[in-house]
């Protein structure tokens, strides 16, 4: 099995018509264990002209960040599977001068399906990434080596069915997301020189100036849910919210 999807997504356009985000995916499966993947990213920030605080013309710039990644996958049970991603990132997004570094993507899955009856299946769905994972970022410009936007992720989908005739299954998912950045809290007493990327992963979950609150504070979370009805899997009906 192979895929291959292409995404352009514009952005802001009642501001500007060159600010967009463009992906691309690739997958092949090389049996029913093994599957290797590329994507290729690039979000531009379009056009930008400079000038000074009287409005005299300066320059024009282009900003914006791009990546490679290389990925594979493998399913070590039944309900298991484990994935790396290797990536190449070229950004000049608020730097003097392009940044090109390396990172790493970690992930696990979780997949189950429970008989409840003989009409309600559940399927159950259990995901964690550790996104960016890598060096500080140097720049002869900066003060400062900074930190990758490291981040971690987990999330996990209920999805029953429910079989109301031999051709007719109607499908409900609901999914809930929570992301956590694995970078130190902002603190005027925050050397970043005296913290190692390892060392910062962990201190991330101690380190907020506002205690325990701010660490809960820190944690983002999204909710999704979508419901189908679908015929002889060859006609769908969904909501999605």
């Amino acid at each position: 099995h192979a895929g291959l999807n292409f995404s352009n997504m514009p952005m802001y356009t009642k501001i500007a018509k060159d600010i967009n985000n463009k992906s691309m995916n690739a997958f092949y499966a090389i049996n029913s264990k093994n599957v290797i993947g590329y994507s290729f990213s690039k979000f531009d920030l379009g056009e930008q002209i400079l000038t000074d605080y009287t409005g005299t013309y300066l320059s024009t710039i282009h900003q914006g960040e791009y990546y490679h990644k290389l990925s594979y996958a493998r399913s070590i049970s039944q309900n298991i599977a484990l994935g790396l991603g290797l990536k190449v990132i070229n950004s000049n997004m608020e730097t003097p001068e392009p940044i090109n570094t390396i990172a790493a993507d970690l992930g696990f899955n979780f997949r189950k399906k429970f008989t409840l009856s003989k009409e309600i299946d559940l399927g159950t769905n259990l995901g964690s990434t550790i996104n960016n994972l890598g060096s500080k970022v140097e720049n002869s410009e900066f003060v400062y080596n900074y930190f990758m936007p490291t981040n971690l992720k987990i999330g996990l989908m209920l999805s029953p069915a429910y079989h109301i005739t031999s051709d007719i299954n109607l499908n409900w998912d609901v999914a809930i997301q929570f992301r956590k950045d694995l970078i130190p809290s902002l603190s005027p007493r925050t050397n970043y020189n005296d913290i190692s990327s390892f060392q910062a992963i962990y201190q991330s979950f101690y380190d907020s100036p506002d205690g325990f609150i701010g660490e809960i504070k820190e944690i983002n979370s999204k909710i999704g849910t979508e419901v189908r009805i679908n015929y002889i899997n060859k006609l769908y009906l969904a909501l999605r919210y």
